[in-house]
């Protein structure tokens, strides 16, 4: 058996020491000469990886205001639509547009005041009820709240608010043919004061628009 020479053992071990030392200096300062991807081309990278996809809001009015109807009825429309039926109902169960010249006069002792002058006949009212309810629906409303009086349209004055706040209303569908279909609407009221009130609300589709077929009086 050979005898082994300790002394060239340790001098190879630290000679594979230092070279190993120097190999890995060299290589920790080549990674750190290599110049970085540039910011603008990172953030490009990135971009074209990610996609934004949008829905644009539904509209139901035109840039000016003007009501334009529900073609397409569902648990989202039929909110907008509950909303401007209440403005129309609002609008005419307070006289129409506020003025010092709506007069008012006394039958059997109650007092009544005149609709203003674009709502103050059967046609002008029925016209303007119909952008969102039913025919039927508008003529139960006229027939019971309305009366006619020197040819001009009147109602009773009457102070009525509602608490309820139909904007934030929600909808589920009962039933449905191609042209009715009937809504669960739960309404809450005004800084939730009290719990939710829940009511069915039918709808008729009439040359391509969908109206509400609940008279106002009942719903609102």
């Amino acid at each position: 058996m050979k005898k082994v020479n300790k002394l060239a053992i340790g001098t190879w071990a630290l000679t594979a020491l230092v070279t190993a030392s120097l190999y890995s200096a060299h290589s920790v300062q080549a990674a750190s000469s290599t110049p970085a991807l540039p910011a603008a081309n990172a953030s490009k990278a990135t971009a074209s990886t990610t996609t934004t996809a949008t829905t644009p809001a539904v509209s139901y009015y035109t840039k000016d205001g003007v009501w334009t109807g529900v073609k397409k009825l569902n648990h989202d429309s039929v909110t907008p639509l509950i909303v401007e039926a209440e403005k129309r109902y609002v609008y005419t169960s307070t006289g129409g547009k506020p003025s010092t010249t709506n007069a008012t006069f006394s039958l059997n002792n109650k007092t009544y005041r005149y609709l203003s002058t674009d709502i103050d006949t059967h046609a002008k009212l029925l016209a303007y009820l119909k952008e969102t309810y039913t025919q039927q629906a508008s003529e139960a409303y006229i027939q019971k709240y309305i009366i006619e009086n020197n040819g001009k349209l009147a109602q009773l004055v009457t102070e009525k608010a509602s608490m309820l706040e139909f904007n934030r209303s929600t909808a589920k569908m009962i039933s449905m043919t191609d042209t009715a279909r009937v809504y669960r609407l739960t309404v809450p009221y005004v800084k939730d004061a009290h719990p939710v009130e829940r009511m069915l609300v039918k709808f008729e589709l009439v040359n391509g628009f969908w109206k509400i077929n609940t008279s106002p009086s009942a719903l609102f």
